[in-house]
């Protein structure tokens, strides 16, 4: 595949996610309940994959430690995440979801799927199906990149 190809299928993957966020992941959450797009992150990588210690959230979504503290300190403090200190290494600290951190990201999910199927019923049969065979398509090609 020539470069220019490559070129331009990373430009157009680098769109995807703002047009996600612009066009279907409109939260209708009250002012409250709303936190940050990295407090959202740093909550779905818990939620997907349990406790993790702050160096690993902070490699998996590329954020700085000092960045990660401050959020971290937002998350304890709404009571949706919290600190497990090791007993053993003073340096390692865990961070898992609260119960009330589980039932946020679930209903945040939940209020995510809604939007999107709102979104989703107002396009065509065909377009529907289009749309549903790319995805497949491109999720069995990007779950294949290192």
């Amino acid at each position: 595949m020539c470069k220019k190809t490559v070129d331009i299928l990373a430009e157009k993957l680098l769109t995807i996610g703002p047009i996600m966020t612009k066009k279907i992941i409109r939260l209708d959450m009250q002012s409250n309940d709303i936190v940050s797009i990295n407090q959202l992150m740093v909550l779905g990588s818990l939620h997907e994959q349990g406790s993790l210690s702050i160096s690993e959230i902070c490699k998996k979504l590329l954020i700085s430690k000092p960045q990660m503290t401050i959020i971290l300190d937002k998350l304890v403090k709404s009571n949706l995440v919290y600190r497990i200190y090791n007993t053993t290494d003073r340096r390692t600290i865990n961070i898992s979801l609260t119960e009330k951190g589980n039932e946020y990201c679930k209903n945040l999910l939940e209020t995510l799927k809604e939007n999107l199927t709102r979104k989703l019923i107002t396009l065509s049969k065909e377009d529907l199906t289009t749309l549903l065979s790319s995805v497949e398509i491109a999720e069995s090609i990007l779950k294949r990149l290192d």
